[in-house]
């Protein structure tokens, strides 16, 4: 039995191959689902990948290392809820 995906723009996959609703294959594809020959399976978001999952912990650590280098360069205390979103940041990574 064939496999066909359906892609985030509506379209079909086979194979690799892209088959547009325009094309006349679709309507074939459709067809063989119907006399079932073939099914269709449904578009699947797929999941974010780790440097996505990171991305916004890792601006957070670039935005706010200027407190550290202050501390270090003047010793003036970094905020506590600084840390505490840092030290949070770290461990999402």
């Amino acid at each position: 039995m064939k496999t066909y995906n359906t892609n985030e723009d509506g379209s079909l996959s086979i194979d690799n191959t892209t088959i547009p609703k325009s094309h006349r294959f679709y309507a074939q594809a459709l067809a063989e689902v119907e006399a079932g020959e073939a099914e269709i399976l449904p578009y699947v978001e797929p999941l974010p990948t780790a440097a996505e999952l990171a991305a916004p912990h890792l601006a957070y650590l670039v935005e706010t290392d200027w407190y550290i280098t202050r501390l270090t360069e003047t010793g003036v205390v970094v905020p506590d809820e600084v840390l505490r979103l840092r030290g949070e940041a770290r461990l999402a990574i």
